[in-house]
C-alpha cells in the first residue's frame, strides 16, 4: 500500500493508492484508515451489514479515533513544548496542557460514539 522514492529517509514520499502524496508515513496511514472507515458505513444503505462487518467497522471507527487522540496528544505536547521554550510562562503552559487534555478526549469520543451509531 505505501511505497518509497527516496535515497534516504529525509527524501522519503509515501503514496496511497488514488490519493495524494504524503511526506509521512502517518499522515497516509491516518488517511488510510479515515478512508476504509468512512468507505464501510455507507455500505450499509446498499445491503445490510452482517453482524461481522458490523464489529470490523466499528474497530476501524475506533482505529480511527485512536489515531485522533494520537495526534491530538502529539500536538498538544508539541504546542506546550513550545510556548515552554519560547515564554517560559508555567501558567499558560498547564492551561495549554488542561485544555488540550480535554479536547484531546472530547474529540475522539464523540468522534468514534456518532459514527459507531451509524454501524449499529
Amino acid at each position: 500500500m505505501f511505497t518509497t522514492t527516496g535515497l534516504s529517509s529525509a527524501n522519503q514520499t509515501f503514496f496511497v493508492v488514488g490519493q495524494t502524496a504524503y511526506t509521512s508515513l502517518a499522515a497516509a496511514q491516518g488517511e488510510s484508515l479515515s478512508n476504509i472507515a468512512w468507505g464501510t458505513i455507507p455500505f450499509q444503505e446498499v445491503a445490510p451489514l452482517s453482524d461481522g462487518g458490523r464489529v470490523f467497522t466499528i474497530f476501524l471507527v475506533f482505529m480511527v479515533s485512536i489515531f485522533m487522540f494520537l495526534s491530538l496528544n502529539m500536538m498538544v505536547t508539541i504546542i506546550g513544548n513550545v510556548e515552554w521554550r519560547l515564554h517560559k510562562n508555567e501558567l499558560r503552559v498547564q492551561k495549554i496542557n488542561f485544555w488540550g487534555f480535554v479536547v484531546t478526549l472530547v474529540v475522539p469520543i464523540v468522534l468514534f460514539a456518532s459514527i459507531a451509531l451509524f454501524a449499529m
